[in-house]
């Protein structure tokens, strides 16, 4: 249960009449409770400790736990500017004005403003939250490219796309309760998938003693359709749900299941090898400063096998991607200024960069890359934009079947774009 509900001292933080308005959506709880609320609430004829006992026996209905968990995670100031976003881009009205009123009151009074429309503002608001999470996002590029047949979907659609879901989910012994959000961006299509995840266990204690209780703790899965670009992105580490959002994402927005394959390598280092020094260059990209190589693990050509780790002389010392590589060939000293890893380069396995936003003040960030198909770096509008360079660097392999965007091919050589034929 949410710290805004455990005690009477939290509970008094609500405004009567709102709580009460609140409670009396759940009537049933109320009855199982045994919870009486008074007509005309004040601070001195509220129930307090007969709610605080209703909450904490945890025997509540699901809608009620849900209002907890939410109150509860937006119930701050962050919270609040998320709700108050949401509601203007839904077009749903709430008092914007927070006052003397804590702000878990403030996200309680925007679930019950306008009833019943704002019922989900509060799942939806804290579904985008989850937009701008640090975490790790696996991609999957599209067999051919199929832009052009990019259709958004309608309600009706995302109704089905859940029924389609739940039978998904409840099939693994997940639960029916799925969710489907979506937000449309210039670039990007995200869908935020909210379900129930595997049972869990937390040890409690109250005056009657310990106990261990069992919960399904709410997950919600990120997909995100790259419209410029044509690739899939999605953050869940299961397989299994992997395959399916790329089956009936791609079924979708384009009438067909099988758009989006299973690369297990789109995510590559190659782009570091030869003549690379000019990919640091980040004077065509927007709102990047500059990035930085400060750590590399690759393969020689010449020792089979052995693994070389180069790394930046502390942190302040002259990056890797500044500093002209040199060998000595024969006993002569040969320079290769373009060069950032050594000529008989084999594979690159993982990488470090650090880079800056123009409008980070100067603050530098790490972001660490192996090869395979999957990233981890934040998502929000300002550090979505060293997915952009890696993008358009090559390091991103997610052009159409078996090109690359401004990458390379192994059987053609150098490659002039992602809608570029065969020479």
């Amino acid at each position: 249960m949410s710290r805004c509900f455990d005690s009477v001292k939290s509970l008094k933080l609500f405004d009567p009449d709102v709580l009460c308005e609140a409670l009396r959506r759940f009537p049933e709880d109320l009855v199982r409770g045994k919870v009486s609320l008074p007509e005309n609430p004040d601070a001195e004829n509220m129930p307090y400790e007969a709610i605080q006992r209703m909450l904490i026996a945890g025997d509540v209905s699901d809608g009620l736990t849900d209002l907890l968990f939410y109150v509860g995670r937006l119930g701050n100031a962050e919270g609040w500017e998320h709700i108050i976003h949401e509601a203007r881009l839904l077009g749903l009205r709430v008092d914007e004005r927070s006052g003397n009123i804590s702000y878990a009151g403030c996200a309680l009074r925007a679930w019950l403003a306008d009833w019943p429309r704002n019922r989900d503002l509060l799942e939806k608001s804290y579904a985008r939250t989850r937009l701008y999470s640090l975490t790790a996002y696996h991609y999957f590029p599209m067999d051919r490219d199929l832009r052009e047949k990019y259709r958004p979907p309608s309600e009706e659609e995302i109704k089905k796309l859940e029924h389609d879901l739940v039978r998904h989910f409840d099939g693994r012994g997940h639960g029916k309760w799925v969710r489907v959000h979506r937000y449309e961006f210039e670039d990007e299509l995200w869908f935020m998938i909210r379900h129930s995840g595997r049972y869990e266990y937390v040890q409690t204690a109250d005056d009657k003693g310990e106990e261990v209780r069992k919960y399904r703790p709410v997950k919600f899965d990120a997909v995100v359709y790259d419209k410029r670009h044509g690739f899939l992105s999605m953050n869940t580490e299961r397989r299994a749900e992997q395959c399916k959002y790329r089956t009936v994402i791609g079924h979708l927005l384009f009438g067909e299941a099988n758009v989006f394959i299973e690369d297990r390598q789109c995510v590559t280092l190659e782009p570091l090898k030869g003549e690379s020094a000019g990919i640091f260059d980040c004077g065509d990209m927007k709102g990047i400063r500059d990035v930085e190589l400060c750590e590399v693990h690759f393969l020689e050509l010449a020792s089979p096998g052995r693994t070389v780790m180069w790394k930046q002389d502390g942190h302040d010392g002259i990056a890797l991607s500044r500093a002209t590589y040199v060998q000595f060939e024969d006993g002569v000293r040969v320079p290769y200024e373009n060069h950032v890893l050594p000529p008989s380069t084999g594979h690159v396995m993982s990488a470090k960069f650090r880079y800056t936003l123009r409008n980070s003040r100067g603050r530098r960030e790490m972001l660490t890359v192996h090869a395979g198909n999957r990233l981890r770096y934040a998502r929000d509008s300002d550090a979505a934009r060293i997915g952009e360079w890696l993008i358009e660097r090559g390091f991103v392999r997610v052009g159409m079947g078996r090109w690359t965007l401004r990458g390379t091919d192994d059987a053609h050589g150098p490659f002039r774009g992602a809608d570029a034929p065969p020479p």
